[in-house]
């Protein structure tokens, strides 16, 4: 098998192959074919047959799939599903329309109770990988990412701006409530999430807030990543920043240095540009929301005299 299977080249073919492989084998233990074991054989032994059949199907269907695309001089099955899925998908995604959405749904079902991210990371980061593995191995051959028309501007590095202080921007929320809160519940929320949202933990934010389910924040927590994905796209694009390579940070870096280790100055610069325009975004919200938490709490003290 070429080694080149194992880099950008070979993801999409691993992933349908284990899944393909995975579903086959599945099938066939909930469905078993009829065969007869005598009860006098052991546990063990049935076991083996049980699987020997699923096993058998399983190897056999990928030799035939195998042998018909090599009867075509196709190059292999993990070339073909490159060629026709694996590369227009990582087009596809590698536009401003599709980023947008990738960027705006995840928030969006945090806030209806899901994780978000995870969801829809599972479907995407594969593709984004692969953006940076090739925008790699573009650095590689010598060539530059500026103004190279086989370059990727979405990819997984992205991320890094798109959801500094967590999903849906939390470091946007958090300065608009310094801003512009002065109810007690939202006042807190600075000393409870503060400090794990420099590291991109927002749950205390989400949860404590709350975001999720509030239909105050509905708007901004999808619409402040959104924004500011495409604000980084836009500086992608126009030759402020270069498209990233396959340098990664951790996911826990704190904004500002986290954009300077994967762009520089410039980089930094566009994280300070998004966190303001995330602020913007989420004040008229808070303020909104703070509103309606004063009045509860005058209510309270009221009621408490």
């Amino acid at each position: 098998m070429p080694l080149r299977y194992l880099g950008v080249d070979g993801i999409f073919g691993a992933l349908a192959a284990g899944y393909a492989a995975g579903w086959s084998y599945r099938f066939f233990q909930q469905h078993p074919l009829p065969i007869r074991v005598p009860e006098a054989v052991p546990d063990g032994v049935k076991g083996t047959f049980r699987a020997l059949v699923p096993g058998t199907v399983v190897l056999l269907v990928a030799s035939l799939v195998s042998a018909g695309i090599n009867a075509f001089d196709a190059g292999g099955l993990v070339d073909v599903l490159g060629t026709f899925v694996q590369v227009p998908l990582q087009r596809f995604v590698d536009t401003p329309l599709v980023g947008a959405i990738i960027f705006g749904l995840a928030p969006l079902l945090f806030w209806g109770g899901m994780h978000g991210p995870g969801i829809i990371g599972a479907f995407t980061d594969p593709l984004l990988t692969a953006n940076a593995l090739q925008n790699q191995q573009i650095l590689d051959l010598g060539e530059q990412l500026a103004g190279n028309p086989m370059a990727h501007i979405v990819t997984q590095q992205i991320g890094v701006y798109a959801t500094m202080g967590g999903c849906g921007l939390g470091l946007g929320f958090l300065v608009a409530v310094f801003v512009g809160a002065r109810s007690k519940q939202l006042r807190s929320i600075l000393g409870l999430g503060g400090i794990p949202a420099l590291f991109n933990i927002n749950e205390p934010i989400i949860f404590g807030a709350p975001i999720v389910c509030n239909p105050y924040f509905l708007v901004p927590f999808a619409a402040a990543p959104v924004a500011v994905f495409l604000l980084t796209y836009a500086a992608i694009a126009s030759g402020f920043m270069m498209p990233f390579s396959a340098i990664q940070v951790p996911w826990c870096m704190p904004p500002v240095i986290s954009g300077f280790l994967l762009a520089g100055a410039r980089g930094a610069c566009v994280q300070l540009a998004g966190i303001l325009l995330a602020t913007a975004i989420y004040l008229p919200f808070v303020i909104a929301q703070d509103r309606a938490y004063q009045k509860e709490e005058r209510t309270e003290g009221e009621g408490q005299k």
